[in-house]
C-alpha cells in the first residue's frame, strides 16, 4: 500500500495534520472548489456524520491541487475539515503518495497512514459509507 507521511504535516496557522492514529477521508480538488467539489465535501461530511458515535474515529483532509480555498467557505459549511493549500511545499509529498489521481477523488487512508481505499468522482454517499463502515467495524486500530 502507498504511504502516507508519518510525521505530522504543518498546516497554515501553526496546526498541523497526522496521518497516524485516526483514519482520514482525503479529498482532492481545486482550491476555488465549484460545485461539484462542493458536492463531494458535503458526501465526505454526512458520510463522517453517518458513522454515528464512530465518526471520531475519522478526519477530514482536502488536498488543494490549484488555487486558493475559499476559507469562508470552509469556515462556515465545513469547521472540521483539514486543508492542505497548493502553495504548501508538504502537501506534494501528501499527493505524491496517493499516486495517480483526478480532482473530486476521495482516498481512505487506515490509522497507520496507508492508502487503502480509492473512490473516484461522483461515488454515491452510500457507497463510501459502507465500505467505511465496514473497515471501521473490522478495525482495532484508530
Amino acid at each position: 500500500p502507498r504511504q502516507l507521511p508519518s510525521n505530522p504535516v504543518p498546516l497554515p496557522g501553526g496546526a498541523t495534520v497526522a496521518f497516524t492514529g485516526k483514519w482520514s477521508l482525503l479529498q482532492v480538488g481545486r482550491g476555488d472548489c465549484d460545485a461539484a467539489c462542493q458536492e463531494t465535501l458535503y458526501h465526505t461530511r454526512q458520510v463522517r456524520r453517518a458513522l454515528g458515535r464512530e465518526m471520531a474515529r475519522v478526519q477530514r483532509v482536502f488536498l488543494s491541487t490549484a488555487g486558493t480555498p475559499n476559507t469562508g467557505f470552509v469556515a462556515a459549511d465545513h469547521p472540521d475539515l483539514l486543508v492542505l493549500p497548493d502553495d504548501l511545499a508538504s502537501r506534494d509529498t501528501v499527493l505524491a503518495a496517493l499516486g495517480e489521481f483526478a480532482d473530486g477523488d476521495v482516498f481512505i487512508a487506515d490509522p497507520l497512514g496507508n492508502v487503502v481505499l480509492r473512490f473516484p468522482a461522483g461515488t454515491t454517499m452510500k457507497d463510501m459509507h459502507e465500505d467505511l463502515a465496514l473497515l471501521l467495524k473490522a478495525s482495532q486500530i484508530g
